[in-house]
């Protein structure tokens, strides 16, 4: 059987990456054909980069847990809802028939929380959840994910929360990066301006 991320997301959820295969090929081709070292998604809103995000997630958590080889992948979102969504989203996937049929393995967990999971077998935890407003405190993570950081257009176009975002991105963020041939920064979200959040990333 095909492993690639691509083949992933069309075994797991054929429907919709039929239905959406025109805009999202290449994306998915880039993403299993070159790897991925640093990834930023910038889709409009309600078109599934969240979605995408969190397949991503549970293929990695899953393909380097079989492979013994486990990171920690941290995801920052923009509401504590989301938080809660995310994680809930992520574990049920990986939890799944068809995760298993994939990896032919069986994932349980030894810790299930909606702010951080372990694998049973695992040295240490497998993911973290938190807004982008929360204390992380002294956690680390070989994948840091920044899942939309503005709560709507309007927070994006006005870039009120601009400057704590830099300012965490640089004291906080960066600082939980384990220093591994992992290390990774994913980030996802729909651009409000040119000026914004998206933009510091890039020139970053």
């Amino acid at each position: 059987m095909d492993k690639t991320f691509r083949f992933y997301c069309c075994w797991m959820y054929p429907e919709f990456f039929a239905s959406n295969w025109s805009w999202i090929k290449e994306p998915l081709t880039q993403i299993s054909e070159n790897g991925i070292e640093n990834l930023l998604l910038g889709f409009p809103q309600q078109s599934g980069k969240s979605f995408l995000i969190t397949l991503l997630q549970a293929y990695y958590t899953s393909l380097f847990h079989i492979l013994k080889k486990d990171i920690t992948i941290m995801r920052l979102c923009n509401t504590d809802d989301n938080v809660t969504k995310f994680s809930q989203d992520v574990r049920n996937i990986i939890s799944s028939p068809k995760n298993s049929a994939f990896f032919k393995s069986n994932f349980k967990f030894e810790v299930n929380n909606n702010d951080k999971f372990k694998l049973v077998g695992s040295e240490f935890f497998n993911g973290y959840f938190y807004s982008v407003k929360s204390a992380i405190q002294s956690k680390g993570a070989d994948i840091l994910i920044i899942d939309d950081p503005y709560r709507d257009f309007y927070e994006g176009l006005t870039g009120k929360i601009d400057s704590y975002l830099h300012n965490e991105f640089f004291g906080v963020w960066l600082g939980r990066l384990n220093q591994s041939k992992f290390k990774k920064i994913w980030f996802c979200g729909t651009r409000a301006s040119k000026v914004d959040f998206f933009d510091f990333i890039v020139t970053y």
